[in-house]
């Protein structure tokens, strides 16, 4: 497995900006997870089972978690996953707004 990081940016109204860094390396894949409000973080912290879960279904086995800069919720087991996350400012970047035509389904342009 090659080093490569991908950026997913999420922006539900209910839930906030979530900025989600997936870094594949040679130990396996390493999530980080950051989110504009608290409430937010914890609920993916509770929910991060199911997460495994669905990464594990798509031949991601063992995947390692952290949050925010939470050093609690690392897997040891990895290293440390957060020397293979970019380092990400405190603020999250505002996210441009993309109109819809209304239409059910997922819009993702890049």
């Amino acid at each position: 497995m090659s080093d490569q990081t991908v950026e997913l940016r999420l922006a539900p109204e209910e839930l906030g900006r979530i900025r989600m860094y997936l870094h594949s390396g040679e130990h396996g894949i390493v999530v980080n997870i950051q989110a504009d409000r608290t409430e937010t973080l914890d609920l993916m912290r509770r929910h991060v089972d199911e997460l495994a879960r669905n990464l594990a279904d798509a031949g991601y086995e063992n995947a390692g978690f952290t949050f925010g800069d939470d050093q609690r919720q690392r897997d040891t087991s990895l290293g440390d996953p957060l020397d293979l996350v970019p380092a990400v400012d405190e603020e999250l970047a505002p996210l441009p707004s993309i109109e819809t035509d209304g239409a059910d389904g997922l819009d993702i342009r890049m």
